[in-house]
């Protein structure tokens, strides 16, 4: 494959929301393009938690390599830093090997930082004023806190759901730390120094109700997978496995575990969750400018092969 004539590595990306089919299509197009896959997943990388975060079983995976998948155990601390680290590295020996990249995955802030669209110089976890903030967000459920994310960045809130705790705490973390306001949403693109030739697509279903059919038919085949019993196991292990805790998927059957809830209002309570995840990664990946959005309900293969074809030539 090796590197373009401008000296910039190939790389396809292929993002977009959640339940949109990116893992087959990157499957599909790593075997048309002697390609290998690398997740962009923020909860993938994690061992053992395969339904929750859909991952590709080894017969969907059709022989095609796949990194950046179960790289860590659950109770590992893992940022962006280290994504961006493992990946570029990972980039560099599928090039070795004659190999197309493929970017594949729909958690945004990797990917903008991967391509260089966001910095990394964010300041590491203070423990102490993570506790701290962390205890301020329990005794409103994160109202004082979203009030000060609203007040100091409304673009940021924009972007964080006002009951993720995660992060919210972690981008009052950073306000507190560098005393001003986090990188808003809409500089993802002002960056453009970059070592890669990319040729990005976004998977975005037009319109609304495609999105709602599409996460409820997910959902209900990861309850048929087994994601009671692996929401479970994050349960049991809740205070260790601090992010998988928050991650949708899992806390939505918390309350049921707990005795508090119906098991049927937690699923329907994932589909909603999901849906305002979906609406928030379609926000972010809206501001690609480069990218070529695909409707998945309509989506041609030949035409995607096409696309590909012309812009590896290019």
């Amino acid at each position: 494959m090796g590197e373009h004539a401008e000296g910039l590595i190939p790389l396809i990306v292929l993002a977009g929301l959640t339940a949109t089919g990116k893992s087959e299509l990157a499957v599909g197009i790593a075997q048309e393009f002697d390609g290998e896959v690398i997740s962009a997943d923020s909860m993938q990388i994690y061992k053992g938690l395969d339904v929750g975060t859909s991952k590709l079983s080894k017969e969907a995976m059709r022989g095609i390599a796949h990194h950046m998948i179960d790289i860590v155990e659950p109770d590992v601390y893992y940022d962006v830093a280290q994504y961006v680290r493992e990946a570029k590295r990972c980039i560099n020996e599928i090039i070795k090997r004659g190999r197309l990249p493929i970017v594949c995955g729909g958690t945004g802030l990797y990917i903008s930082s991967l391509l260089n669209r966001t910095p990394l110089d964010y300041p590491k976890t203070d423990k102490a004023l993570r506790k701290a903030i962390e205890e301020e967000y329990d005794r409103d459920n994160g109202l004082s806190l979203g009030m000060e994310l609203a007040d100091k960045n409304n673009e940021a809130l924009n972007t964080v759901h006002k009951n993720d705790k995660k992060r919210i705490v972690r981008s009052i973390e950073l306000q507190r730390l560098r005393d001003k306001s986090l990188i808003p949403l809409t500089s993802i693109n002002k960056c453009t120094k970059t070592e890669y030739k990319t040729i990005e697509m976004i998977l975005i279903p037009n319109d609304r109700i495609s999105v709602y059919s599409r996460v409820a038919e997910r959902v209900d085949i990861m309850m048929d997978n087994g994601l009671l019993s692996e929401a479970e196991y994050v349960y049991t292990n809740r205070s260790r496995f601090n992010t998988a805790s928050q991650a949708i998927a899992y806390k939505e059957f918390f309350d049921y575990f707990e005795q508090k809830a119906f098991l049927g209002d937690c699923v329907n309570l994932l589909k909603q969750s999901t849906r305002r995840y979906a609406k928030r990664q379609a926000t972010w990946f809206n501001r690609y400018e480069k990218a070529v959005f695909l409707n998945p309900d309509t989506l041609n293969f030949r035409e995607v092969k096409d696309l590909v074809k012309n812009r590896l030539k290019d």
